[in-house]
C-alpha cells in the first residue's frame, strides 16, 4: 500500500498508470487517499460503515485546492464514523431533486413523453387524435402542473367540453350526443396520459387520478348515422363537383379520398395513410396494414375505385401516399374541414368520414350478405369456431364488393339500375325479336326479371 504526504507537488510528480488504478493514502490524515488511473488523478476518503469499508470520491486534481479536498475528507470521514453513508445521502438527494422536479411538472411535458413512450404500442393515428383531443380540450392547461389539476377542476371541464359542442350544433339533430361522447373520450386521454405520470414520477407524491367522474360520466351513445339511400344522389353530386380554384390538388384529393371510404368501408385514417405500394393494379386489390385489430385487411378494388386511382397514380409522380397533403407534416390527408363543410353546404347532409363506413356496412347487409362476408370485408374480427377456420380469399369477397359498389352507384344516379319486369312481360319481350337476338334476364328474389337483350 503506497503512502505519501500529500500537497500539490508531490500530487503532481505522481505518474499516471498504465493499466489500472493505484491509491496513494496520506500520511497524515489515514483515510485520505488518491486514486490515479490512466488519464485521472482523483481525491478520495475511506473508512468503515458498520464493519464494511466504504470508499467515496472527492472529485479531481486541480479543481480545488489540496488543503480544501483535506478539509472535505476530514468533514466526510467524521460523518462515516457516525454511521452515514455519503453514497445514500447522494441517492436521497438525487430522490429529493427528482421528486420536486416531478411535483412541477406540466401537462405538456407528461404528455411529451408519454407519446415518446407509447409510439411503439399505439397506432399512429390514436395518438394523433389524443395530440388533437389534448390541444383542443386542455390546451389552457398544458403548463400547469399535473399536482395542481383537482377532480373539481376535471369535472367541470368534462361539463364544458359537451356544453361547447352542444351549443355549436345546437340546430343539428345529427350531432345530439355527439359532445357527450367527445367529453367522455377527451376525460379517458386524459386518465391515460395522468396514469402515465402516476407510473413514472412515483416519487413526487403526486394525487391520486383527478378523473373519478363515475356517475358523472356522459351515457355513451353509439352513433348510428349514415347517408342514407336518399341523400346519396345529393351527396354524391356535391362531392363530385367539390373544386377550389386556388388550390385543385386538396379538393381532388379530398373527393377520391371520400369515394375511396364509402366504396370500401375503410376507417379514416386507413384511406388517409394508404400508400402506392399496398395498391395492387393487376390483382385490383388495396391492402391496409395499420388497422384498428392489428389485422392486416387486404381488399378487392371495385372496379371504378381501380379506375380512380390508376387517374390518380398516373398523375402522382414521386409522391409515396395515395393522398397526400403537403402542408400538413404528417404528409397525407387527415381531416379537411372546410372541404367537408362545403360538401355538407351543398348537399344538405351533414356526415363524418365514419359515416360513410357505417353506409358501406349498412348497404352491404341491405343486399343479404353473409355476415362473415360483411365482417371479413370491414375487418371486424370474427368471433365463432368455425368461423376461425374459414382461411378467405380476396377473390370470393370480389363479387359482394361489386355488389355493394353496384348498389351505391345506382342510388347515387351513377349507375342507371336494370329495368326491372315481370316473367310474362320477359317472354313476350323475347318472342318478339328476331332470332338473332340474344336475350338475357336475371331473375329477382320477387320472381321478376331483369330484362338485357343483345343484338
Amino acid at each position: 500500500m503506497a503512502k505519501l504526504k500529500l500537497t500539490k507537488a508531490a500530487v503532481e510528480r505522481v505518474p499516471l498508470t498504465k493499466k489500472g488504478q493505484e491509491v496513494y493514502w496520506d500520511t497524515d490524515m489515514k483515510g485520505f487517499g488518491l486514486l490515479v488511473g490512466m488519464n485521472t488523478k482523483s481525491f478520495v476518503v475511506q473508512t468503515n460503515i458498520q464493519g464494511k469499508a466504504v470508499r467515496v470520491t472527492l472529485g479531481q486534481f486541480g479543481l480545488h485546492s489540496v488543503d480544501e479536498y483535506r478539509d472535505r475528507a476530514r468533514r466526510q470521514i467524521g460523518a462515516m464514523k457516525d454511521g452515514i453513508d455519503p453514497r445514500e445521502e447522494a441517492k436521497r438527494e438525487i430522490r429529493e431533486k427528482r421528486a420536486e422536479e416531478a411535483r412541477s411538472v406540466t401537462l405538456d411535458t407528461v404528455f411529451t413523453e408519454f407519446k415518446k413512450a407509447k409510439a411503439s404500442k399505439l397506432k399512429e393515428y390514436t395518438l394523433k387524435d389524443y395530440e388533437g383531443v389534448m390541444r383542443r380540450n386542455f390546451k389552457d392547461w398544458l403548463e400547469t402542473p399535473l399536482k395542481d389539476i383537482t377532480t373539481a377542476m376535471v369535472r367541470e371541464r368534462h361539463s364544458k367540453i359537451q356544453a361547447d359542442i352542444a351549443e355549436r350544433h345546437k340546430d343539428d339533430k345529427k350531432y345530439e350526443n355527439r359532445g357527450e361522447a367527445h367529453a367522455n373520450g377527451s376525460m379517458r386521454v386524459f386518465r391515460a396520459v395522468y396514469n402515465y405520470a402516476l407510473e413514472t414520477y412515483e416519487d413526487a407524491g403526486l394525487p391520486a387520478n383527478p378523473v373519478r367522474l363515475k356517475k358523472n360520466w356522459f351515457k355513451d351513445v353509439r352513433r348510428q348515422t349514415i347517408v342514407t339511400i336518399h341523400q346519396l344522389p345529393a351527396w354524391y353530386k356535391a362531392v363530385s363537383e367539390l373544386s377550389d380554384i386556388l388550390n385543385p390538388e386538396a379538393a381532388a384529393t379530398t373527393r377520391d379520398w371520400l369515394l375511396l371510404l364509402l366504396f370500401t368501408g375503410l376507417r379514416r385514417m386507413e384511406g388517409a395513410g394508404l400508400t402506392w405500394d399496398r395498391v395492387d393494379f393487376v390483382g385490383k386489390t388495396l391492402t391496409v396494414s395499420e388497422t384498428k385489430n392489428g389485422e392486416v385487411l387486404t381488399l378487392p378494388l371495385p372496379q371504378h375505385i381501380h379506375d380512380m386511382l390508376k387517374a390518380r397514380k398516373d398523375a402522382a409522380g414521386e409522391n409515396a401516399f395515395v393522398f397526400p397533403w403537403p402542408s400538413v407534416k404528417e404528409g397525407h390527408i387527415i381531416y379537411p374541414v372546410r372541404y367537408l363543410e362545403e360538401i355538407q353546404a351543398a348537399s344538405g347532409v351533414m356526415f363524418s368520414p365514419h359515416d360513410l363506413r357505417r353506409t358501406f356496412i349498412t348497404t352491404a347487409e341491405s343486399l343479404d350478405l353473409s355476415a362473415y362476408t360483411v365482417k371479413r370485408l370491414v375487418n371486424h374480427k370474427t368471433s365463432g369456431v368455425t368461423e376461425g377456420y374459414i382461411i378467405t380469399n380476396v377473390e370470393r369477397l370480389r363479387k359482394p364488393m361489386e355488389q355493394i359498389a353496384d348498389y351505391l352507384l345506382s342510388a347515387a344516379g351513377v349507375k342507371p339500375k336494370a329495368q326491372v319486369i315481370s316473367l310474362d312481360e320477359s317472354r313476350a319481350a323475347i318472342a318478339s325479336q328476331s332470332t338473332d337476338s340474344a336475350p338475357s334476364f336475371l331473375l329477382t328474389s320477387d320472381g321478376s326479371a331483369a330484362l338485357s337483350i343483345q343484338g
